[in-house]
């Protein structure tokens, strides 16, 4: 057990807590007390020992000492500082006739807490204490720099970073200097990056404006072959598309869909139907022609020659399209002409020449 002077030595408590706890008690609440004093005690100095650390890292950069030797002796320091308060804590049972579980327990548990404290302290020592800090620091800058995607025309900037930062660190025995520049390396190297990425999301942004504009004003050249509910889907895609690219790959392809979309349009509105035909035949009307390249169908009108307007004789894939019931000896006017399905709207193409035929009797 330590003794009154002992305790007071290694600043657990004060005198008075330590002839305290030298009287043999019984008071189970008081030696929990007691208890609770040393656990702060060690938590207090072990806040203090933290301090000292950083205390032997300028006495050593003062020229005063080697990392190696504080380290050694700060690592020691630490775990004798521990010891001492864990013989204290346990010296606390010692003065209790019949020590109670509970007792035991929060023993147990001060002691698990202060542990983490010193701990802290060893490893904070052997950071700011450590005798291989340069080197040390040049490979935590090479990890950074491997963790990022550092763009090729960003390289040679990063690069002389890198090689400008161990040179400093090389030419440094302080470990507060090295750390300085360590974080400068890595700080200046985010800037680089972030303000490359900047410039790379604003000339994205300007891209995919200009990309828009574009396909408005294609939209517009060709306004007259592509119907407005056509024209709005087109948009309103491009938008989407040129809205969501993630490069100006990205942007050109989406540029070019919605132009390919928009030429799509315009190809079936030029789709011509040539070669029709029309005979006569028993008070009907057979209307042939050729087919024309990539449409969904025709449309087929006809009127007598007399009427003003046309009437739709039929809409068909096929080739040909038969009328009936036709007055005899009047004549009959066809024409027809090709369409092509784009997302739900008929686009047409120019209407064929008029054949006129008179139904004979």
């Amino acid at each position: 057990m330590s003794s009154p002077r002992e305790l007071e030595s290694v600043g657990i408590t004060t005198l008075a807590c330590g002839l305290a706890m030298s009287d043999l008690c019984t008071d189970s609440a008081k030696a929990m007390e007691i208890v609770d004093a040393v656990k702060e005690a060690a938590l207090k100095r072990a806040a203090a020992e933290k301090i000292n650390v950083k205390n032997h890292q300028v006495y050593v950069e003062g020229g005063n000492s080697n990392f190696e030797a504080e380290l050694a002796n700060e690592l020691e320091v630490q775990d004798a500082w521990k010891a001492w308060y864990d013989e204290a804590l346990d010296s606390v049972a010692t003065l209790v006739d019949e020590p109670s579980a509970d007792l035991k327990a929060a023993i147990e548990a001060a002691k698990a807490e202060i542990a983490p404290a010193y701990e802290a302290n060893k490893d904070y020592a052997k950071e700011l204490l450590d005798p291989d800090a340069g080197t040390k620091a040049g490979t935590k800058i090479d990890e950074f720099v491997k963790s990022i995607d550092v763009p090729e025309e960003l390289q040679d900037q990063v690069d002389a970073i890198v090689a400008l930062a161990k040179d400093d660190i090389a030419n440094t025995t302080k470990n507060t200097k090295i750390a300085a520049l360590t974080t400068k390396a890595i700080q200046d190297i985010e800037t680089l990056m972030a303000a490359d990425a900047s410039k790379k999301a604003q000339a994205l942004a300007d891209a995919k404006i200009d990309a828009q504009d574009a396909v408005m004003a294609y939209l517009k050249e060709n306004r007259e072959a592509v119907p407005s509910e056509l024209g709005l889907s087109i948009v309103l895609d491009s938008v989407v598309n040129i809205g969501t690219a993630k490069d100006q790959a990205a942007v050109d392809a989406a540029l070019a869909d919605a132009k390919g979309a928009i030429d799509q349009v315009v190809a079936a509105s030029k789709a011509e139907v040539a070669g029709l035909k029309v005979t006569s035949k028993k008070l009907k009307a057979t209307a042939k022609w050729q087919a024309a390249e990539g449409v969904t169908g025709y449309e087929v009108s006809f009127k007598l020659k007399s009427a003003k307007k046309y009437k739709v004789l039929k809409k068909t894939s096929a080739l040909k399209a038969v009328s009936k019931k036709l007055k005899k000896g009047k004549k009959y006017q066809f024409k027809v002409r090709a369409y092509t399905t784009i997302n739900g709207v008929d686009v047409y193409g120019p209407e064929s020449a008029v054949k006129t035929i008179k139904i004979k009797k």
